[in-house]
C-alpha cells in the first residue's frame, strides 16, 4: 500500500520541484532584466565589461587600434578603408590622424544633434553629394583646387561615407542655428547700436577680404549670432579621445 502511494507521489513531487525551479529561475531572470533596464550593474555585466576591456587591450597590443573615442576602439582597418593603395609610411600615419579627427568631430556633432532632436534626411545628403560631383569647385578649399570630387576625396584621404557624415552634421547644425536665431533674434538684436552693427560688418569684410561690407542690419547680426553659437556647440559636448597607451595604463591590463 505504502509502495503504491510512493509510486503515485514521486512523479507529483518531481513535477512540483521542477515547477518551483522554473519559477525561481524566471523570478531571477526578471530581476536581472529589471536591474539592467534601470542601469544597475550585475556580476555578469562586470565580467562582460572586463572581458571586453581585455579584448580591446589585446587588439591594442597587436597594433589593431588607433585610439578610443568615448571608450569605443577605433580600428586601423576601418581607418585604412578606401585609402589609395600607394598610401604608406608618414602619409598613412597622416591619413589615419585626419580620419580619427573627423570621426571625433562627427561624434561630437551627432551627439549634439541627437540631444536636440535634429536629424537630416538621407535624400538631402545624397543630393548634396551629387551637387559636389557636378560642381566640384563648391567643395574646393583655399589650400587646394581640385577638378573633381574624386580628386578632392583622394587628396584629403576621405571616403564618400565620411563626406556624407560631414554633410549630415553641417546641415543639422544649420537647422539648429536657424531655430536659435528665430527664437532669440529680437533680444539679441536689441543689444547692438547702429554703430556697433556697422563696425561688425566692416571688420567681417576686412577679415574675409570682401570688397563691400554688408549693410543689412538683420543679416549682419544673424551672421554674427550664428558664428558665436557655432563655436559654443563643440564645447558643449565633451568627447574623450584616449591614446591607446593611456588606456592600458588606466585599466592596468
Amino acid at each position: 500500500m505504502h509502495e503504491k502511494k510512493l509510486t503515485v507521489l514521486l512523479p507529483v513531487c518531481a513535477a512540483v520541484v521542477i515547477a518551483l525551479v522554473i519559477g525561481l529561475r524566471m523570478i531571477v531572470l526578471s530581476h536581472i532584466n529589471d536591474n539592467a533596464a534601470k542601469g544597475k550593474p550585475q556580476d555578469s555585466d562586470t565580467g562582460a565589461n572586463t572581458a571586453s576591456k581585455h579584448d580591446i587591450a589585446q587588439d591594442i597590443r597587436e597594433g589593431k587600434v588607433a585610439a578610443l573615442i568615448n571608450g569605443e576602439p577605433v580600428c586601423l582597418k576601418d581607418l585604412d578603408k578606401d585609402l589609395p593603395q600607394a598610401t604608406a609610411g608618414p602619409r598613412l600615419d597622416y591619413a589615419r590622424e585626419q580620419r580619427v579627427e573627423r570621426l571625433v568631430n562627427y561624434t561630437k556633432a551627432k551627439m549634439f544633434l541627437d540631444k536636440h532632436g535634429i536629424s537630416v534626411p538621407e535624400k538631402e545628403i545624397s543630393a548634396q553629394i551629387e551637387h559636389y560631383k557636378e560642381t566640384p569647385t563648391d567643395i574646393s578649399c583655399d589650400c587646394c583646387h581640385t577638378e573633381s570630387l574624386g580628386e578632392h576625396l583622394e587628396l584629403h584621404f576621405m571616403s564618400l561615407d565620411e563626406l556624407g557624415r560631414i554633410i549630415e552634421t553641417e546641415k543639422g547644425i544649420d537647422v539648429y542655428l536657424e531655430r536659435k536665431w528665430q527664437a532669440e533674434r529680437s533680444a539679441y538684436s536689441a543689444g547692438f547700436s547702429d554703430k556697433d552693427v556697422a563696425d561688425i560688418s566692416r571688420r567681417y569684410a576686412e577679415k574675409h577680404k570682401e570688397k563691400t561690407a554688408e549693410k543689412d542690419r538683420t543679416k549682419i547680426l544673424e551672421r554674427k549670432f550664428k558664428e558665436e553659437k557655432k563655436k559654443e556647440i563643440l564645447s558643449e559636448i565633451q568627447n574623450t579621445v584616449i591614446p591607446v597607451e593611456k588606456f592600458l595604463k588606466k585599466e592596468k591590463i
